[in-house]
C-alpha cells in the first residue's frame, strides 16, 4: 500500500490528486471513489478485496511474492512434494520431475481452514504468550535488583556497627563493589527486557499480519504469506528454546566475615544467578519441524 498520506495511487501516478477511500490488498493501492468504481467494473479485478482505507490505516502489511532464488520471478505455483512456493524458473529447473504441482490460487483453496493455517496460528499464539510471560519475568527481575543493594547495603551496615573506626575505608571499598556489581545486574536486567520485548514485537507483528490477511486477504495472499512467515515461525520457536537455558535471574548476596580475627576484608558480594522461571513448550507438531530442520542441517 503505496501510499502513506491516504491519496489515491493511480491518480497519484497520472500527476492528479484524489482522496483515498479504499485498499485494494490484492494490487496494494489507496483508490478513491471514482478508481473504486473502475475496479469494481474491470473483469480481471472484479474479484481482487477492497477494504476500507481505516480498516488498513496504519498496517504497512506487504505480501512477498519476489522468488530469492531468481531475481525478477515471482511465486506463481506451489509444490505439494517440497512444501514451497516456486516460480517458473524453479518449475523448470528444479521442481521438473515434481508430480504435485499447483497454481497458487488452486493449491490456496480452503486455506483459511488448513491445517497450516491452525499449526500457524497456534504457534504465534504460543510465542505471543510466552514473550508476555518473559517480559513480565524480565521487568520482575530489574524491579527485584533495585531492592537488592538496600538489602545488602543493611547488612553491610549491620556489620560495620560491631567493628572500630579504622575499617571506614574498607567499607567505602565494599560499598564500591556493590555499586559495581548493581550497575552490571542493572545493565543485564535492562537488556534482557528490551531482547524480550524486542522478541514480543515480533511476534505481536507476526500476529498482525496473519490476522489482517485472515480478514482482508484473498486466500492467495494468506496462503503465500502463510508459507513465507512459516520459516521465520518455526526459526522464533527454535531461537525461544534455545534462550531460555540461557537466562538467568541474578541477585546478590553478602557474605560477612569474623571481622574480630580477619580485619583485612570487610566482607565479600557476588552475584547470585538461578534460572529463568519462564518455560516454553512448542505445540508437538513445531517440535516435530524443529527437529527435522535441526537433523537435516546436521546432515548436510
Amino acid at each position: 500500500m503505496a501510499s502513506k498520506m491516504g491519496m489515491c495511487d493511480p491518480c497519484s501516478r497520472l500527476n492528479k490528486s484524489s482522496e483515498g477511500i479504499k485498499v485494494c490488498t490484492d494490487c496494494e493501492d489507496v483508490l478513491c471513489t471514482d478508481c473504486v468504481a473502475i475496479h469494481s467494473a474491470v473483469k480481471i479485478l472484479a474479484t481482487h478485496h477492497l477494504v476500507d482505507l481505516s480498516v488498513s490505516a496504519g498496517n504497512e502489511f506487504h505480501i512477498k511474492r519476489d522468488c530469492s532464488d531468481h531475481e525478477g520471478m515471482c511465486f506463481e505455483f506451489y509444490c505439494s512434494d517440497h512444501d514451497c512456493l516456486i516460480c517458473r524458473t524453479c518449475m523448470a529447473n528444479t521442481h521438473r520431475t515434481c508430480g504435485k504441482i499447483q497454481p497458487i490460487d488452486v493449491a490456496a483453496k480452503g486455506c483459511r481452514s488448513s491445517a497450516m493455517m491452525e499449526d500457524i496460528t497456534e504457534e504465534i499464539t504460543s510465542l505471543l504468550k510466552a514473550t508476555k510471560e518473559l517480559v513480565v519475568d524480565r521487568q520482575e527481575n530489574k524491579t527485584r535488583v533495585g531492592e537488592i543493594k538496600a538489602k545488602v547495603l543493611k547488612q553491610i551496615a549491620k556489620i560495620r556497627q560491631d567493628i572500630n573506626g579504622h575499617l571506614d575505608q574498607l567499607e567505602k571499598k565494599l560499598i564500591f563493589e556493590v555499586d559495581t556489581l548493581d550497575k552490571t545486574i542493572r545493565e543485564k536486567a535492562c537488556y534482557d527486557l528490551g531482547e524480550a520485548d524486542k522478541r514480543q514485537n515480533d511476534i505481536k507483528d507476526m500476529c498482525q499480519k496473519v490476522d489482517f490477511f485472515t480478514k482482508h486477504g484473498s486466500e492467495s495472499q494468506l496462503f503465500i504469506h502463510l508459507n513465507t512467515v512459516k520459516p521465520n515461525v518455526s526459526k522464533q520457536a527454535q531461537s525461544f528454546q534455545e534462550l531460555m537455558p540461557c537466562l538467568e535471574s541474578n541477585d546478590m548476596d553478602f557474605e560477612a566475615t569474623d571481622l574480630i580475627s580477619v580485619i583485612k576484608s570487610f566482607g565479600s558480594v557476588k552475584i547470585k544467578s538461578s534460572s529463568c522461571t519462564v518455560a516454553y513448550q512448542p505445540p508437538k507438531h513445531m517440535q516435530a519441524q524443529t527437529q527435522a530442520v535441526f537433523s537435516n542441517s546436521i546432515k548436510v
